[in-house]
């Protein structure tokens, strides 16, 4: 089914939507690579966005009336299609993208650079006190500003992406929780003091590398994890 085209056109409402997705996950055998993206019918941009935590409605507003077209945070016009981005709530039940940078072209590929620069392990870096927290951020943007100039070409990968993780030493579960929102700091102590084991809506325990989980934003700026299925 294609979810946000019926949900568009009102053929199915916004929980019955959540409710085919929940279904169609239940359904999946234990240990099976799923494609979730092609069996609802998103593309690789709406499918990002999804797992950025925008809603299925937006979503659909966005395929069908158009997508942001200007950061959320700066008002630079920008081509969802050519840039990294993120998606936020940049306001209650408002979502936008966040501009990262412009995607990397081998073929302007700058001439006589130095590419000795190193990955570096961000978290470990916070958790030690070997970086100050205010300077966390800055050391995440210049990043992007080293890519840009044509740094890290060893983490360039074939779909014209870099692999950003591998850069700053993520795993794949640290990372994905980092695109939900979760902030270094306090992935720096899931990692070093213990990841949640508990599901913060349900209170049921679960493993989070045997179930599928949206990260969410709790009272006090603290943060959780809501079990949704089993992998």
């Amino acid at each position: 089914m294609d979810v946000l085209k019926a949900l568009y056109y009102n053929e199915i409402s916004e929980i019955q939507a959540i409710d085919y997705i929940d279904i169609i996950m239940d359904n999946q055998e234990d240990g099976q690579e799923y494609d979730l993206a092609t069996a609802i019918c998103m593309n690789k941009f709406e499918y990002n966005a999804y797992c950025f935590g925008v809603p299925l409605m937006v979503l659909a507003q966005w395929r069908y009336e158009g997508w942001p077209q200007v950061c959320c945070e700066t008002g630079e016009k920008f081509n969802y299609k050519d840039y990294f981005w993120m998606a936020s709530e940049y306001e209650p039940n408002k979502w936008g993208l966040v501009k990262l940078m412009v995607r990397y072209n081998k073929s302007e590929e700058p001439k006589n650079k130095d590419y000795s620069k190193q990955p570096f392990d961000i978290l470990n870096l916070l958790y030690y006190h070997k970086i100050e927290k205010n300077e966390v951020e800055s050391l995440y943007n210049k990043l992007f500003e080293d890519i840009k100039e044509g740094y890290y070409e060893q983490y360039y990968l074939d779909n014209g992406k870099y692999d950003i993780a591998a850069i700053i030493a993520l795993d794949k579960y640290e990372y994905t929780a980092f695109l939900q929102g979760v902030p270094f700091e306090t992935l720096a102590k899931w990692r070093y003091e213990g990841w949640p084991q508990k599901c913060c809506k349900t209170g049921a325990t679960f493993d989070y590398k045997k179930y599928y989980w949206i990260a969410t934003e709790l009272k006090g700026s603290k943060w959780g994890l809501i079990k949704t299925d089993k992998r």
